[in-house]
């Protein structure tokens, strides 16, 4: 790379505002001495060499490097703060724009020192306490979900339980609170949905009352009319049942009382004015949604409980003025900020509302929200979680799976079960009942021995009767002889010598008898000390064999469940399109844990057979969750500690010593016009490069097998509308036929979800679209996000050499043109120039990455194309009318499919393929801007240098103290940032912060059973190893997760 010949001779320095024409002097040059130079690290930043280190301390390492990044940025910026304005009139002199430009990059708004600053950024500290892996559980209402997020949090009772009836009603997100201001230790935001949205809502359902109300009234004699009449009813009603909870619940307004409103409007009252009146009726209300957001703080968990448990569930909100009324409807997020351990590395917790809530809104909710989550856990009792149909329906969700392979979320990272309430067992039925743990030769073993100990306990139990019988009598006895001595001793007084002689013989007995009851008491009562203890004994044998069958009952049921949800999905997965089936797909993570077990052992009151933390799966299901969200949590830490290693080198630059006063002869404009050339020249090479990466984009195509998906959707499409008719469409034994109004409501949504509900019938879900939708997204998943990575490889590879050669080349252009024109800026540092190489190829890697993501997302466009695909069938069946209608409208929808199934499925894909190149074609010009973003940290480097060499004007000697003494500060604390990355971990203590935030624990958890519990059973002796082998671990199919 050839050198910009541009000289600076000749040009004279440009004097600050104000001052005198300097007169014209030759130029000056001298040369800098080793103190001017800007210094680097003496040893190597521990968290860039710690790549060899193993996972979890290797994020440990990056996590404190972060810590120590954070902490000494707090102390830096009060120094810079204060030496920006202590003076306005030594602005200049400190550099007051390039120390503006860092505190915008890095800081913590401190309002004392920075009132001044028009806008303040926080950057790197916004970009790392926003940073966000959610984790979010769903499963049916009661299932366990928020107990189980409590526990996880170590915050017993933090969420709403379901044991009330105020289970959970809107999202509820935890995150770490990274504010540390006494009164604000737990804090929530609470965000209200648009105001516009809910009054559409309450429109829809006023308009809904209303037809319902006119087609009641409407006569009609025609048998086909009379029928369309019923299922425009039908529908009318679904929306009124889907919209009049939340009103009533909100506004206390009854369906009754709003028909009674509709009939009182008049004409020139619109549907818009009842909805204001409704709306202006609850100021509190009112206020809340046109405030938009409610912030609440306070010191501890229960105070923030209370405080947001009616905006997250069904308990009522109560005003200043005693007024009762839910608010839930109208709640779009709640977000709570609390210190938990499981939480600093960026995770958020998410609880969402129960699947199968009986409010049609909640479930809507929890399907709109679920694909958003970077891990997602399905929550079900271990008793139903095999067969329970909502978990079911969760856990096997063909679409669902078929996103995720999409997005690549099914590699045993994404997705996991979690099976709650496994203390909830009945041990002797559970051992009599399960082979595998009644031919067990150790439980037997066990078994017999504890029916061993039964009866040696109850034979010393009636030894320590007998004994204490003896204890009491002799005890009597003792006591008797000893009455009886105390009569005679009192009566020898008055008595004769004759009687008093006989009443000596009568002591010498009473005295024998005295010493052969205590002598028979003492010996009864070793025996019952004896018996005792081997009583004790027997007993902690005996607990020690009940603890060891519960465990080994539990741990079996377990593996048993375990096993058969794998089946499950071993079954549903070989059915995938073109799925590989030599070989097995990769195992779901699952976890068994008991919430109750878990905080009884807390409170040193554990349970039978949950003697240790690892019992009550907990530990298991974090290591996990830690091993899942750990890639992510790695890329943020490196792109956070880059970030940090910049500001760390601008912030040297400025404060070394050794700064020019004196006149240089040049100028900043002519030194940047000298370095000009220069970055032009790498950044001709790396658009270069970029270009031919886009051409390598352009082959990049995960839908070239499009002719056999449009095959195959033709033929399934066909038997998938086919079974629209049925009650249970994805029953295939199934044929009862769907009520009529049902599918036409479903037509009138154009095929998307709907929930039919029947009175004293359970809720059916219908989602025409997402079932037609799933084998086509099976097909595309199929090789997707593997494809798509390995493509990706084959353009990172060659830009990264590509740049790795350029900024060789430019790092020497710029080295040349500095040692051979500009000497005065031999102070700069060129292996600062590291610092601008690493955000490059790290965005590059990001970028990639994105593409990869962002390409999987299409395939959750697919159900909006098939729908505007089928929007004219769908229109065009729901029109038909008069006798025999459903019949010919279930025909319509299906002839379509026999028609033109390829002929629907190929527009489909062509929106796909636009989409992709949509995006494809967004990675070039992403890719120019991070070559220009790598040339401006350059040009910053170079700029603050000039700085520093050159403009650098005279002030007074005070000013000039000033500095230095600013300069020193600001190097002292560089120094200790320093020392602090290269020593690692475990030096300063009050960084780590790692004491675990666990509560007192008051109450019991109560979980009650199932009454109508079926127990899990494998049904053959064998099946599954020995029950030492399940209880140790070695058949776990989820070890490695």
């Amino acid at each position: 790379m050839e050198p910009s010949s541009a000289s600076p001779r000749g040009i004279k320095r440009e004097p600050p505002p104000g001052s005198p024409l300097p007169e014209e002097d030759a130029p000056f040059k001298r040369q800098a001495t080793e103190a001017s130079r800007v210094g680097t690290q003496t040893s190597p930043f521990y968290w860039k060499t710690c790549g060899n280190v193993e996972d979890v301390e290797r994020l440990r390492i990056k996590e404190y490097a972060v810590k120590v990044a954070q902490k000494h940025c707090a102390k830096l910026k009060k120094v810079l703060s204060f030496g920006i304005f202590e003076g306005q009139g030594d602005a200049v002199v400190l550099g007051q724009r390039m120390l503006e430009q860092w505190m915008r990059e890095d800081g913590e708004f401190h309002r004392l020192h920075f009132e001044r600053l028009l806008t303040v950024a926080d950057d790197i500290r916004k970009t790392h306490e926003n940073f966000q892996i959610l984790v979010g559980v769903q499963g049916p209402t009661g299932a366990g979900k928020s107990s189980f997020l409590g526990s996880l949090l170590l915050q017993r009772e933090m969420l709403p339980s379901g044991q009330d009836g105020a289970a959970t009603a809107a999202v509820g997100k935890v995150s770490w609170n990274f504010d540390n201001t006494p009164g604000r230790e737990f804090r929530a935001r609470i965000i209200f949905r648009p105001i516009k949205d809910i009054a559409q809502s309450l429109e829809v359902l006023l308009k809904n009352i209303k037809l319902v109300a006119a087609l009641e009234e409407t006569a009609v004699t025609n048998v086909g009319d009379i029928e369309e009449r019923e299922n425009d009813i039908a529908m009318a009603e679904e929306v009124i049942s889907y919209e009049l909870p939340g009103v009533e619940a909100v506004w206390g307004l009854s369906r009754e009382s709003l028909q009674e409103t509709l009939s009182k409007r008049t004409e020139d009252e619109s549907y818009s004015d009842i909805v204001q009146t409704i709306l202006n009726s609850n100021q509190t209300l009112l206020t809340f949604l046109l405030d938009k957001i409610l912030h609440i703080e306070t010191v501890n968990r229960f105070k923030l409980r209370r405080a947001v448990q009616p905006f997250l569930d069904s308990t009522p909100y109560r005003d200043k003025d005693g007024k009762e009324f839910a608010v839930w409807p109208l709640v779009q997020d709640v977000n709570m900020y609390v210190k938990s351990d499981i939480l600093r590395s960026g995770m958020t917790l998410v609880d969402l509302p129960g699947c199968s809530d009986s409010v049609a809104r909640r479930a809507e909710v929890t399907k709109a929200f679920s694909h958003q989550l970077d891990v997602r856990l399905i929550v079900s009792p271990i008793a139903r979680a095999s067969d329970e149909e909502k978990s079911q329906e969760l856990m096997q969700s063909g679409f669902d799976e078929a996103q995720m392979r999409l997005s690549g979320k099914d590699d045993g990272r994404g997705f996991g079960i979690i099976m709650t309430m496994t203390d909830a067992i009945n041990v002797e039925n559970y051992l009599r009942s399960t082979k595998t743990l009644k031919c067990d030769p150790n439980v037997k073993s066990k078994v017999n021995k504890l029916k061993e100990l039964q009866g040696e306990k109850a034979s010393i139990e009636s030894q320590i009767e007998a004994a204490a019988l003896v204890m009491s009598e002799a005890e009597a006895q003792k006591v008797k002889a000893r009455e009886a001595y105390i009569t005679i001793m009192e009566e020898q007084g008055s008595q004769t010598d004759d009687e008093r002689q006989a009443s000596v013989g009568l002591l010498g007995k009473l005295r024998v008898d005295s010493i052969n009851s205590r002598q028979r008491f003492e010996e009864a009562e070793e025996s019952l000390k004896q018996l005792k203890a081997q009583l004790k004994e027997i007993n902690r044998e005996e607990a020690d064999l009940n603890n060891w069958l519960h465990h080994a009952s539990v741990q079996v049921r377990n593996f048993i469940v375990k096993k058969k949800i794998q089946q499950k999905y071993t079954t549903q997965r070989s059915k995938v399109p073109g799925a590989d089936t030599s070989r097995p797909p990769p195992p779901v993570p699952i976890f068994g844990v008991s919430t109750n077990a878990y905080w009884n052992l807390i409170r040193k009151s554990p349970l039978q057979g949950f003697t240790t933390l690892d019992s009550t799966g907990y530990p298991a299901v974090r290591e996990w969750l830690d091993q899942a969200t750990r890639n992510k949590r790695e890329k943020h830490l490196d792109a956070i500690l880059g970030k940090y290693h910049k500001l760390m080198i601008l912030m040297r630059i400025y404060s070394r010593e050794g700064g020019r006063d004196g006149e240089s002869g040049f100028t900043r404009s002519s030194i940047e016009a000298a370095l000009e050339n220069t970055h032009r020249e790498f950044a001709k090479t790396m658009l270069a490069e970029i270009t031919g990466a886009r051409a390598k984009l352009q082959s990049v195509d995960p839908l070239k097998n499009r002719d056999e998906i449009a095959k195959g959707f033709s033929r399934d499409a066909v038997r998938i509308a086919t079974r629209w008719d049925r009650k249970f469409p994805n029953k295939r034994g199934n044929n009862t036929k769907i009520a009529c109004s049902t599918y036409k409501a479903i037509v009138k949504r154009y095929g998307r979800t709907y929930a039919s509900k029947t009175k004293n019938c359970p809720k059916i879900t219908y989602s025409w679209l997402e079932d037609l939708a799933t084998p086509m997204l099976q097909s595309l998943g199929r090789d997707w996000d593997r494809y798509m990575k390995e493509e990706l490889l084959k353009i990172e590879v060659p830009i990264m050499e590509a740049f790795e050669k350029a900024w060789t080349a430019y790092v020497e252009g710029l080295n040349q043109v500095i040692s051979t024109e500009l000497p005065v800026l031999e102070s700069f540092s060129i292996d600062d120039m590291s610092n601008a190489k690493k955000p490059f190829t790290t965005s590059v890697r990001e970028i990639l990455e994105w593409l990869s993501t962002e390409t999987s997302t299409v395939g959750f466009d697919l159900v909006d194309y098939l729908e505007e695909e089928l929007k004219q069938t769908f229109e065009g069946a729901f029109k038909i009318a008069g006798t025999g209608s459903h019949a010919r409208r279930c025909e319509h929808i299906v002839q379509k499919f026999k028609r033109s199934g390829e002929d629907l499925c190929n527009p489909v894909l062509d929106r796909l393929a636009d989409k992709l190149e949509a995006k494809k074609k967004q990675i070039p010009e992403k890719l120019r801007d991070i070559v220009q973003s790598a040339v401006k940290d350059a040009k910053a480097q170079i700029s603050f240098s000039i700085n520093y060499s050159v403009d650098n004007y005279e002030a007074d000697e005070m000013s000039k103290a000033k500095k230095l003494e600013l300069q020193a500060n600001i190097r002292t604390h560089l120094a200790e940032w320093e020392q602090g990355w290269a020593q690692g971990e475990g030096q300063d203590e009050e960084l780590l912060d790692l004491t675990s935030d666990i509560p007192g624990v008051a109450g019991e958890t109560k979980i009650e059973e199932d009454d109508e519990e079926t127990e899990e059973t494998d049904g053959m002796v064998g099946d599954f190893g020995t029950v030492d082998q399940i209880m140790g671990g070695h058949l776990d199919e989820d070890k490695s997760h």
